[in-house]
């Protein structure tokens, strides 16, 4: 009976483990150089990339791996299970929406201008809702700007992409954006366009996360992948790049 029982069990992984394999799996990120290169929505490159190629490899799963703006990306990982989607901050407000894989990278957040415009002077948050700031819809960016007071039609402006937030700067229809170095290196290679003012507002980390009703199995898997590519020291200089 015991014998029986074990039989069971491991064909019921087994089916399990089929099942997940037979569903269509998949990774969704956005163009952040230097973490993730898009180029006419496909994922060509960068350190995040290639841990996340690693990743699904070691964890012998096939995936479909899209990059689209971030707002339809952050949707599409909320609303479908057995989605992943990548370089996330874990916000508070995010936290209990996802499963958190494990930890990519680091990013400084400061609020920028553009480098001509001299009109602008400021050192705390206080300052800042003098003026009108753009930042990307759905984004840790807009919903810390909110959190601290900001307002959509007042002081704030949302948008689809960072491309779009630097034309609003570019046309004059904002004066800020609240951002890290490396979203504006996805407008510009060099940001050289932009200048920070003040010191760091914020500090965050970024993860892979997954739907929150995604398959316990399949989560559990991809972790202990991830887990094994970030203890490789190998990879170890990818998850130093870009902090």
């Amino acid at each position: 009976m015991f014998n029986c029982f074990k039989v069971l069990s491991v064909l019921g992984i087994l089916l399990a483990a089929q099942g997940v394999s037979s569903q269509e799996i998949r990774l969704l990120t956005e163009h952040l150089p230097p973490y993730q290169v898009a180029e006419q929505g496909e994922v060509v490159g960068g350190s995040s990339y290639q841990i996340m190629q690693e990743t699904f490899k070691r964890a012998e799963i096939k995936v479909r791996h899209e990059a689209m703006p971030w707002a339809r990306a952050y949707r599409t990982a909320r609303n479908l299970p057995n989605t992943f989607i990548y370089s996330m901050v874990k916000s508070a407000e995010r936290a209990s929406l996802f499963h958190w894989v494990g930890l990519l990278h680091t990013q400084h957040y400061y609020y920028y201008s553009l480098r001509e415009n001299n009109t602008i002077s400021l050192s705390n948050i206080d300052e800042a809702r003098n003026y009108i700031v753009v930042s990307v819809r759905d984004s840790f960016a807009a919903n810390s700007l909110q959190r601290h007071g900001f307002e959509p039609g007042r002081n704030l402006i949302l948008v689809v992409s960072y491309q779009a937030a630097a034309e609003m700067l570019k046309l004059g229809r904002a004066d800020l954006i609240f951002s890290n170095e490396a979203a504006l290196r996805s407008v510009d290679k060099v940001p050289s366009q932009f200048k920070s003012h003040g010191d760091v507002v914020e500090t965050r980390a970024l993860y892979v996360a997954a739907n929150i009703d995604s398959d316990p199995m399949l989560v559990d898997r991809v972790a202990r992948a991830f887990a094994s590519v970030k203890a490789d020291p190998a990879f170890a200089n990818l998850f130093d790049a870009g902090d």
